[in-house]
């Protein structure tokens, strides 16, 4: 055990960023259940997450020897490099001279395009998922629009994430769609991608 303490820090830090990346992933996407297992959503999904632990890691190597982190318990300092991960990556280590110019040279580059590529290829199969879903739900003729506005209803009724007023607000909505002088077929697309997506499409 006291073999594997140095590299403890090392790992919290790691664990820590690994989840504060999951969340944000959690609040960018909205996956549908078919593809959730998708081999290539996950690669990318937690891919992201293993990258975002390897740079904390890296990041504590750097700075674990600096105050106010050398006074700190290990532990201690690797849970504060993964808290604040985020804003070490966009600190400027040094200066390059370019046209007469200092340019500052960090992290940021790098992480922001990172980010980018991950995020894309997640948009890219998450968006597939729903537009499939979404075609198979639209061909299916017993899904009238009274019963997809019943059913979106109900999934705001069941939503406990939902604030009454929120709930009330989704609700009008619904009822706008539904009363729409625009053809069936849009104010059925309309309400399923509501159903497959939890959020208001752009209309």
């Amino acid at each position: 055990m006291e073999d594997f303490y140095p590299v403890l820090p090392y790992l919290t830090a790691a664990s820590v960023a690994g989840i504060l990346t999951l969340f944000d992933l959690d609040r960018h996407f909205s996956v549908p259940r078919s593809v959730r297992r998708d081999p290539g959503l996950n690669l990318w999904w937690w891919g992201f997450v293993f990258v975002n632990g390897i740079l904390a890691t890296l990041l504590y190597g750097l700075f674990a020897k600096q105050p106010p982190l050398d006074a700190l318990n290990p532990l201690i300092g690797g849970f504060v490099i993964g808290l604040a991960y985020l804003a070490l990556v966009r600190i400027k280590f040094t200066t390059l001279s370019k046209n007469g110019q200092d340019v500052p040279v960090g992290l940021e580059p790098l992480y922001e395009g990172a980010k980018s590529y991950f995020y894309k290829r997640i948009n890219q199969i998450a968006r597939a998922a729903i537009n499939k879903e979404s075609d198979v739900m639209s061909m299916d003729k017993t899904m009238t629009l009274e019963k997809l506005q019943g059913v979106a209803e109900n999934n705001i009724r069941n939503n406990k994430l939902l604030s009454k007023t929120e709930q009330e607000e989704l609700r009008d909505w619904i009822i706008s769609v539904a009363k729409d002088k625009g053809s069936e077929d849009r104010k059925r697309l309309i309400l399923i991608s509501f159903i497959l997506t939890d959020s208001r499409p752009w209309i």
